[in-house]
């Protein structure tokens, strides 16, 4: 306890420690990552402020320690490309496209009437 009468809570991280930075924002879905791929290391901790070697200092409740030394793959996973693929065939759909139609050309106005003319 201080002289200030404040209790303060000794945080769990100690420098040295390898740890992930929250990227969850308020709008951000359960499925989505909720902290970084990236893997920082602690430099220091004052308090309740945690530099990194990024340089940027975090609050404890926006860091998870990390479990391994190696970043995440930023590569998208089979779920995700998965899923990427049915959002645009549902959007395909909707649109009324067929896949394997092939786009109409343009033609402009006196092509047209060439061709009302030849059909008359």
């Amino acid at each position: 306890m201080h002289d200030s009468g404040k209790v303060t809570k000794q945080t769990e991280f100690k420098p040295g420690d390898k740890v992930r930075v929250s990227v969850k924002t308020k709008f951000t879905k359960s499925n989505q990552a909720q902290f970084s791929n990236d893997t920082y290391t602690i430099e220091s901790v004052k308090g309740n402020n945690i530099l990194l070697d990024n340089g940027k200092t975090y609050k404890p409740y926006s860091l998870i320690k990390s479990k391994g030394t190696e970043n995440l793959s930023p590569k998208i996973s089979v779920l995700q490309k998965a899923e990427q693929e049915q959002r645009q065939e549902r959007k395909v759909k909707q649109e009324g496209i067929q896949i394997n139609q092939e786009p109409r050309q343009m033609i402009t106005r006196s092509q047209a009437k060439k061709l009302s003319n030849n059909k008359v």
